[in-house]
């Protein structure tokens, strides 16, 4: 995720009954019929739009816990007036940090929803991955984030990738109701398929849609999709979690060098079901420092990234 521009344009509403984007999911009992036209229909929306929004994907109680597990575990980010690093983020009150699959959030609603999974699946087949799992804190008084993609094009934007499937899905995940006042993702549907190399800039000119959230909501995305954090204009401190998954042979690299993209161990991997187990597997090796210069690079790349580069920036003034 790499900073290209920052837009401050007015964002439009759009109703949790707006037909264009929001969809409900089938019950887990539901037939085979009811899940054939539902996915079929998500994936028209994804393909023309590049996201949909699966209202109350995850219950209000396992959510909860959740949030319960997030706010003890990664506490330290949930404390208003504190100051925060990150890498990917170039605003103080908004944090980004990788997330961990342990307690509540390893629950397979969360990384394995049913109705996820089968999208994934149609658009990237039984093997993908989760190439990046973390949280985005944005504290009260946070800007719009910064408008950007999760991905960019394999090829630089040729037309012809507007015919390959994407090379990355993104799903967010709000663990409280955000109203419009807390900032909920804003999105220019359709940005997915736009190859112009000023297209960051020229959404500018038009204004991106959003729609409040209930807790438990999933936005599935094209990573394509151009989009940003809405501000949070409250008093509450909005979490949400982002997985993206991946086909195993793309690996978003930029900006993971003090940190890495999935938090997992051994440990986590045991507890889950095997089929679970496959999707963060790939990532055990990011996590261990069984050799000395591994262990020292990461520190170094963290010393960088915290102290170095803000000491320059520092010196060098405002552009």
């Amino acid at each position: 995720m790499s900073a290209d521009t920052t837009i401050h344009t007015a964002a439009a509403q759009l109703s949790p009954s707006d037909g264009d984007f929001v969809r409900t999911a089938p019950a887990s009992h539901a037939g085979a019929d009811e899940w054939q036209a539902f996915i079929a229909d998500a994936v028209a929306c994804v393909r023309e739009h590049g996201i949909v929004i699966l209202q109350d994907s995850i219950p209000p109680a396992v959510v909860a816990g959740m949030l319960k597990d997030f706010s003890s575990t990664y506490g330290n980010y949930m404390q208003p007036g504190q100051k925060l690093y990150r890498t990917f983020q170039d605003d103080p009150k908004r944090a980004q940090i990788p997330v961990a699959p342990a307690g509540a959030l390893a629950n397979p609603l969360l990384f394995a929803n049913p109705a996820v999974m089968r999208l994934v699946h149609l658009f990237m087949g039984p093997n993908a991955i989760i190439g990046e799992m973390g949280g985005v804190i944005s504290h009260p008084g946070s800007q719009p984030q910064y408008t950007h993609r999760d991905s960019g094009f394999l090829f630089g934007g040729l037309p012809v990738e507007l015919d390959l499937p994407p090379p990355s899905l993104t799903i967010t995940v709000p663990l409280i109701d955000v109203p419009l006042e807390r900032g909920p993702t804003e999105f220019w549907p359709g940005s997915h398929r736009d190859i112009d190399p000023g297209a960051l800039e020229a959404v500018q000119a038009v204004a991106p849609r959003r729609t409040p959230l209930r807790a438990g909501t999933l936005l599935f995305y094209d990573g394509r999709l151009i989009h940003r954090g809405g501000p949070n204009r409250s008093d509450t401190i909005r979490p949400i979690v982002y997985i993206a998954y991946q086909h195993p042979w793309y690996l978003e690299r930029p900006g993971y060098e003090a940190k890495p993209q999935v938090r997992v161990t051994d440990a986590m991997l045991r507890q889950m079901a095997p089929e679970h187990r496959r999707l963060f597997d790939w990532a055990l090796h990011l996590n261990r420092f069984d050799r000395l210069d591994k262990f020292l690079l990461r520190w170094a790349s963290r010393l960088r990234a915290h102290v170095i580069d803000p000491m320059q920036r520092r010196r060098k003034g405002p552009a």
